[in-house]
């Protein structure tokens, strides 16, 4: 009997030292199968940490990318560095409170595709949940529009580092917080660019493609001079 409860003992301690040794791992691979399920994207990071100390996450070296059907940008954004300092209870009651965030996004990548659809709709679902300080940074912002094809991205560089944001209550704040930046640092208004902007690409290249078929018509109609060849 003593040693059976001394195998048990022993197999415990192993599931447990497991489970230690390999949490972060397992953190991960959830974390990336939640996300995936929830906006589409997914993530790789090269390091992560879950304190056994303190109730705090850590992750350097991320990339997030954009869902795999539907767009030919592959990357939505490139995070050098992010910290959660979290509450444990309310993380499990499903009211996540952070008292303090640090983001630094070196990158991000906004993507329009050929359908229309942008490549962050999945996270802007209205979630819910509580950052006392959030400290943000944000490198460069590149606009894509994968309506009109081999178009280059129109590149922001935004340059904003450790920005502190006091009690940010879901995600919508945090877009307002992002489109505030990438406003300000380029000219004009922001949705002339990311909206309009696009529109008005795609709309000059009809117009020059609809000028030069008008062209072609009447040369073969004869209105129209054809160039002599000297």
């Amino acid at each position: 009997m003593i040693r059976l409860l001394f195998r048990i003992t022993l197999i415990l301690l192993l599931l447990a030292g497991t489970l230690i040794l390999g949490r972060n791992t397992l953190a991960l691979w959830l974390m990336n199968r939640t996300l995936e399920q929830s906006t589409g994207l997914s993530m790789e990071s090269e390091f992560i940490n879950i304190s056994l100390t303190r109730p705090r996450f850590a992750a350097r070296d991320v990339t997030l990318y954009n869902p795999k059907s539907g767009f030919r940008e592959r990357v939505a954004m490139k995070i050098p560095f992010l910290e959660l300092d979290y509450n444990p209870l309310d993380l499990f009651r499903g009211n996540p409170h952070f008292s303090r965030v640090v983001v630094d996004v070196a990158q991000l990548n906004l993507v329009e595709n050929a359908t229309g659809h942008d490549n962050l709709e999945g996270l802007r679902k209205n979630r819910k949940f509580q950052i006392d300080q959030l400290e943000f940074s944000l490198g460069t912002a590149s606009l894509f529009n994968e309506k009109i094809l081999n178009r280059a991205p129109y590149l922001v560089k935004v340059g904003v580092k450790n920005r502190i944001y006091k009690n940010v209550y879901d995600t919508a704040g945090v877009e307002k917080i992002v489109t505030d930046l990438v406003r300000r640092a380029i000219p004009g208004n922001l949705s002339d660019l990311m909206g309009p902007w696009l529109n008005n690409t795609a709309t000059d290249v009809t117009n020059s493609l609809k000028e030069t078929g008008q062209k072609i018509k009447n040369w073969f109609q004869g209105s129209e001079p054809a160039q002599k060849n000297h």
